[in-house]
This record gives structure tokens, C-alpha cells and sequence, in this order.
């Protein structure tokens, strides 16, 4: 065999591999804007179509372990509507929510990777809002140990 074919077939297997992945998205994005629609936005006026469709995605993300964690910052989640929406989503199990009930912030977290980041020492990084901004380096964060013995 070619090289040339050997290269066309890996990146047949490669686009095939992506396309699964994208239906399995798409699918997911749907289920969760499907869900959100019953159980978070209830009533009128409720977050734009956009903002739903964001949502989903940022969500999906996080489910499939493509993002580590999404700071639901679009639009504002009610703990009574968020438990609703998990009891009908039926997320898989390393799927954490995090709710702060002072700010009413929720984060939606994978915990499998999020622990193995924080094991391999591949901590997340963080953008300072000062002027101007900049790049926040967690790197040898004692507390980083701490959070991952804590992650189920």
C-alpha cells in the first residue's frame, strides 16, 4: 500500500471518527435544548433561542469531555428549575453542578476530567480582569491537590 493511501484512508477514518462525534453533539445539543425549554424556562419572557442554543452547546461540551467545566453566564438559573432539568437531561455520572447561592451561579463540571487535569498537574488557567488584562498562572497550586481528592 501507498503512502499516499495510507494517508487518504487515516484521514477518511479521522473525518468519519469527527462526523460521529459531531452527530453525537448535535444529538446532545438537541436533548438538552429540549429539556432546558420544559423544565428552565418555564415562563415568558425567558432567555432568546440563541442563549438556549448556547447553553446546550456549552453543556454537551462539558458532557462529552471535550470542556472541563462551562460558568453558565448567559442567563440566570433557578436551583428549583436546575434540579428539574438534571431529573429530566439524566446526565451521566461525571457530570457535576456546582450552584453558589449568594451569586445564583451555577457550573456545570466534568469531574472525571477535571480530576485527571488536576492529577497530571494540568491545572486550568486563569485571565486577570485588571488593565490590563492578563494571564493568571495556577501552575504548583498546593489547593489544586486538595480539590482533586475531593472530586469523586
Amino acid at each position: 500500500m501507498s503512502t499516499t493511501t495510507a494517508n487518504t484512508q487515516q484521514r477518511q477514518a479521522e473525518s468519519t471518527g469527527n462526523l460521529q462525534l459531531d452527530e453525537t453533539l448535535i444529538t446532545l445539543r438537541d436533548i438538552i435544548i429540549s429539556c432546558a425549554y420544559n423544565t428552565l424556562v418555564p415562563f415568558k419572557p425567558g432567555p432568546s433561542v440563541i442563549k438556549i442554543k448556547d447553553f446546550a452547546i456549552q453543556v454537551a461540551l462539558v458532557m462529552t469531555g471535550i470542556r472541563s467545566g462551562y460558568l453558565v453566564d448567559t442567563f440566570t438559573l433557578r436551583v428549583d428549575n436546575l434540579a428539574r432539568f438534571l431529573e429530566e437531561l439524566k446526565p451521566p455520572l461525571d457530570l457535576a453542578v456546582c450552584w453558589e447561592e449568594t451569586s445564583e451561579q451555577v457550573f456545570f463540571i466534568n469531574h472525571h476530567l477535571l480530576r485527571s487535569r488536576i492529577l497530571l498537574k494540568d491545572f486550568p488557567s486563569w485571565i486577570s480582569v485588571t488593565q490590563p488584562p492578563s494571564l493568571v498562572s495556577t501552575r504548583g497550586k498546593s489547593g489544586w491537590s486538595n480539590i482533586a481528592t475531593d472530586i469523586y
